[in-house]
């Protein structure tokens, strides 16, 4: 046995987090919801990080919100396939199924909303009880009057709630926590908070659950994390990623402190052509692996800045949810928004090392 990592995450049509949840959560499965992009640009981007995934998404229609998994490639993952499309997709990961629930929101999908989860009832009940899958995603109604703030009739489901008995699943984060009031949906004050975010273990694993934590992200949804005792299925052998060359981040021409230490670096090069037979010669032996090495080293402490200024904001939009000082909420995930749309175009011309610039 050994801790398996889940996590859950609405990223509201946008592709930002992904790369920064992998590189640094490092889960095992990441379940994703309000996608709006294909398998293939899904695998682009998650594949020098040792993940691959597929995405339930309408080709047809690709502006509509639908469902994605994300997993470590060393993992024995096989039959993914849309159980409904765009709202439903499983997996299965040695002997244990996964599934993620993007349900319809708001009043007025009301009826789609039904619809769709008496379809998964009937999904489950097919299944039998030693074969149900893990059930995580943004359900977008809730079952316990302590998970919203306010207006609990309306957010009520009884179709879910009746799934949930009948079949004895367990919510991860109330069967550890079952008094504590924490919200994963926060979208400023007039709107109720709400923990629509959830994980269901189904009961021949709930003995494996060792943690479940909601953690801020950059969207009105928090990760919602849960690890488990668990490996399901052999693991197999990385593939090693093929030795790319190296390309500059030309973002670092914009930072001043680049210009200004390189000017002096580069100055110190020049004093050392007389060391070499001519100029070219000073160039491909000495200049050229040496401002590689300068450039490569610049962005590595630059991503060690980023790093520590992403931690600062996460926790600091945690405390502003918790005292619903929705003004500094705003800003905060702007400052987020920033950071990590620089490191998506600093990915598109990376310079190929741990930490991009």
């Amino acid at each position: 046995m050994a801790d398996f990592k889940m996590i859950s995450l609405n990223i509201a049509m946008s592709s930002l987090s992904i790369s920064d949840v992998l590189r640094f959560d490092k889960p095992d499965l990441l379940f994703l919801q309000e996608v709006s992009f294909p398998t293939q640009t899904l695998c682009d981007k998650v594949d020098s990080m040792g993940y691959t995934g597929e995405c339930n998404v309408d080709s047809l229609h690709p502006t509509l919100p639908g469902t994605a998994v994300v997993w470590r490639k060393t993992l024995n993952v096989s039959e993914v396939n849309p159980i409904i499309e765009r709202r439903v997709i499983s997996l299965k990961c040695g002997d244990e199924r996964f599934c993620n629930v993007y349900a319809p929101s708001g009043t007025a999908n009301k009826k789609e909303r039904m619809e769709m989860f008496n379809e998964l009832a009937t999904y489950l009940l097919t299944m039998g009880r030693r074969k149900l899958p893990v059930m995580a995603g943004d359900w977008n109604v809730i079952l316990a009057e302590c998970d919203t703030t306010r207006n609990f009739g309306t957010k009520y489901c009884k179709v879910l709630d009746r799934i949930v008995k009948t079949l004895d699943y367990k919510d991860c984060f109330r069967f550890l926590y079952p008094g504590v009031r924490e919200y994963t949906f926060h979208r400023g004050a007039l709107i109720a908070q709400s923990r629509l975010d959830r994980v269901y273990l189904p009961p021949h694993l709930v003995h494996c659950l060792l943690s479940a934590q909601h953690k801020p992200a950059h969207t009105d949804h928090c990760k919602v994390e849960v690890e488990l005792d668990l490996r399901p299925g052999q693991a197999r052998p990385h593939r090693q990623q093929k030795k790319s060359f190296w390309k500059m981040n030309t973002t670092l021409l914009d930072n001043p402190d680049f210009k200004a230490k390189f000017q002096t670096f580069y100055e110190e090069l020049v004093t050392l052509v007389g060391n070499h037979q001519d100029h070219a010669v000073w160039w491909e032996v000495l200049a050229k692996p040496a401002i590689v090495n300068f450039c490569k080293d610049f962005s590595s402490e630059l991503a060690k800045v980023r790093k520590s200024t992403k931690q600062f904001l996460f926790s600091s939009l945690k405390i502003f949810l918790k005292y619903e000082n929705w003004a500094e909420v705003a800003r905060v995930r702007e400052e987020l928004r920033r950071v990590l749309m620089y490191e998506m175009n600093g990915v598109k011309i990376r310079s190929r090392q741990s930490e991009y610039a």
